[in-house]
């Protein structure tokens, strides 16, 4: 009897132990597990991001802290500008006609939305039917980019800031102010340059809408404009009585230097007299809008204006330049694009 009494605990407690030890490698387990799924279920975010206006628009990998099964989706404020750039295999920017091309060509680029407004915006990620909150920081602390070139002119001729300019950009891709100072550093404004006949140097401040600046040098050069007496001949004839010409008396003007038979005032100047009334005096320059063309001044500045506005989308800035002749007369205007 007491054989049997002393099985029968041994039994009850080795069910006991199995019984804890199923319990705790089994339920335990996976209720440790269900802990686990529901920490990987839920989004550990950044409470604000800060990026420089022109970057790409950040993913929501930039912003989740840990790893999660499962999508995460993306909202930003209606607020945040984007503008969509295109890049060829070198990583240069092109436009989107260009792009469109490539894609006809099969030839490599690529795209990215950059940020272009400047402020903070609300940012919400959904997951697992969950709203979670961040924010995106835009700053502005990028100079702009000012490339400037040097200018020829002649006396009492004028020039405008835009004339210097060969490239300027900003990484905001908003319009850029800009103006006269006097030096490159602890600079004044000037409100008009010294046009005497000389060399000068230029300062040129390029500033962005969030008050970044640079200041860049350049030269303008004034020439004295070169005065031209032609030779200028009134002659008298002298009659006798039955009407056949007897006498030339001609009276000449003459320039101011001495001309030769051989060398006349068009040779000294190396053009033609056409070419001194009706072609530009730099040879870079094109007239394209033409004040015969468009009858007058004003025709050929709006004909060029008309122009460059239907590029606005594709095109940063662009300028009309005037076109001079060597006489100094207008003969109308050139566009230059900045893309």
């Amino acid at each position: 009897m007491k054989k049997k009494i002393l099985i029968l605990t041994v039994l009850i407690i080795v069910i006991c132990i199995a019984s804890i030890c199923i319990w705790y490698f089994g339920f335990r387990n996976n209720q440790n597990l269900d802990k686990d799924d529901k920490k990987e279920n839920v989004l550990s975010i950044k409470s604000e991001l800060v990026v420089e206006v022109g970057e790409e628009l950040p993913q929501v990998s930039q912003f989740v802290e840990n790893n999660v099964k499962g999508n995460v989706f993306i909202n930003y404020d209606d607020s945040v500008e984007t503008l969509i750039t295109y890049y060829n295999s070198n990583n240069e920017e092109v436009s989107a006609d260009e792009a469109i091309e490539y894609e006809s060509l099969k030839k490599d680029y690529t795209s990215k939305e950059i940020v272009t407004s400047i402020g903070e915006f609300k940012v919400t990620l959904k997951y697992e039917n969950k709203d979670y909150y961040s924010k995106l920081i835009v700053k502005d602390t990028t100079n702009p980019k000012l490339i400037l070139k040097e200018i020829n002119i002649k006396e009492d001729e004028n020039v405008d800031v835009n004339n210097f300019v060969d490239s300027v950009t900003d990484n905001s891709r908003k319009e850029v102010t800009l103006s006269y100072v006097s030096a490159l550093t602890d600079y004044e404004k000037l409100e008009k340059l010294d046009l005497s006949v000389g060399e000068h140097n230029i300062f040129i401040e390029a500033k962005d809408q969030s008050n970044n600046k640079v200041v860049v040098q350049t030269r303008l050069i004034v020439t004295k404009k070169q005065q031209i007496n032609t030779t200028k001949l009134t002659t008298n004839n002298q009659t006798n009585t039955s009407g056949s010409a007897v006498q030339n008396n001609t009276q000449s003007t003459t320039t101011s230097t001495n001309t030769t038979p051989s060398q006349n005032i068009w040779d000294r100047l190396g053009v033609s007299e056409y070419d001194y009334y009706n072609t530009p005096e730099f040879s870079w320059q094109t007239p394209y809008y033409s004040v015969k063309d468009y009858g007058g001044k004003e025709g050929a500045f709006n004909a060029c204006v008309d122009a460059g506005t239907e590029q606005v989308y594709e095109i940063i800035n662009f300028w009309c330049f005037e076109v001079d002749s060597y006489s100094g007369d207008l003969l109308g205007y050139y566009l230059k694009v900045n893309k």
